[in-house]
């Protein structure tokens, strides 16, 4: 609670501050914690500089089955991600894009609360 507390004075996407560097730890890495220890990477980085888009692949079928860029498994593919302005789309499944897609939720989140759009809405956590 003292790290939230300090945090919320300089709120910052900073992973190594006290209050986000237990959640990257502990949470966000083995979140996307991929077979492709090289690109699980450059998601990580994207998300973080808000430079990863999702979208779903309406051409693909659930029986169609397709190498997974993250976790480099053969499966039924029907998302993609691209990383900042390169057009390569790399093709995932849907696990691995429900993961991609929970840290960026946490991202976001916490954007939105750096920006002053989340108001406090009856907890009151003295600074």
């Amino acid at each position: 609670m003292k790290a939230f507390r300090l945090w919320r004075l300089a709120p910052s996407l900073d992973a190594s501050s006290t209050f986000l560097a237990p959640i990257v730890f502990e949470d966000i890495q083995p979140c996307l914690n991929f077979a492709n220890t090289e690109l699980s990477k450059k998601v990580y980085d994207g998300i973080f500089n808000n430079t990863v888009s999702v979208e779903p692949l309406f051409s693909q079928k659930m029986d169609e089955f397709q190498r997974c860029a993250l976790s480099e498994m053969d499966t039924a593919c029907l998302y993609c991600f691209k990383l900042g302005d390169l057009q390569t789309p790399f093709t995932i499944s849907k696990m691995v894009r429900n993961r991609i897609i929970a840290v960026c939720d946490f991202v976001t989140y916490m954007r939105y609360i750096i920006q002053g759009l989340v108001k406090n809405s009856g907890l009151r956590i003295p600074p």
